[in-house]
């Protein structure tokens, strides 16, 4: 389907399946982002919405804002700043900043996971609870994340099995 006329366009603005097709989303999306406020619900002609051309540029915004790992909500946030003090580059580095930090944590998160993993697949233990009773000594197992789990492992082996009728 190929996109309305100039004329066309200015008058009676793009349809949402025509929105969808020229920035290669679904109406499905654009309807959802509109529920959200990242894109502003268009006018309706005829009970149809018809989105101003304006709308791919707003669309593009957003899929670098995606590309660059920025959640819906943060989307929401950056778009919805519109103190005229405050450049686009003030409001992208204030963002940035923020997803960096995360960014960082999960990177760390990975890394201990990593080793983890490569202590796991060099396991020589009889039973997985050697297994965690040798972990839980080491510094390997020393994440809270392990330290949950090796936990968890130590509360089930105390239980007792249940009564069964």
């Amino acid at each position: 389907m190929a996109p309305i006329s100039g004329h066309e366009e200015q008058e009676v603005g793009l349809s949402i399946g025509a929105a969808a097709l020229q920035t290669g989303h679904t109406p499905v999306t654009l309807r959802h982002w509109e529920r959200l406020g990242l894109i502003d619900p268009p006018p309706r002609r005829g009970g149809r919405r018809r989105y101003p051309p304006s709308v791919a540029t707003r669309i593009a915004l957003i899929d670098i804002a995606r590309a660059a790992g920025f959640r819906l909500a943060e989307i929401r946030e950056l778009l919805a700043d519109r103190d005229p003090r405050r450049t686009a580059g003030e409001r992208w580095r204030a963002l940035a900043a923020r997803k960096r930090a995360q960014l960082a944590e999960a990177a760390a998160a990975i890394q201990a996971m990593h080793t983890l993993l490569t202590h796991l697949s060099r396991c020589r233990c009889a039973s997985l609870e050697e297994c965690a009773a040798r972990l839980s000594r080491r510094s390997v197992a020393g994440s809270d994340r392990s330290r949950i789990v090796l936990k968890a492992l130590e509360a089930q082996k105390q239980r007792k099995p249940p009564d069964l009728p």
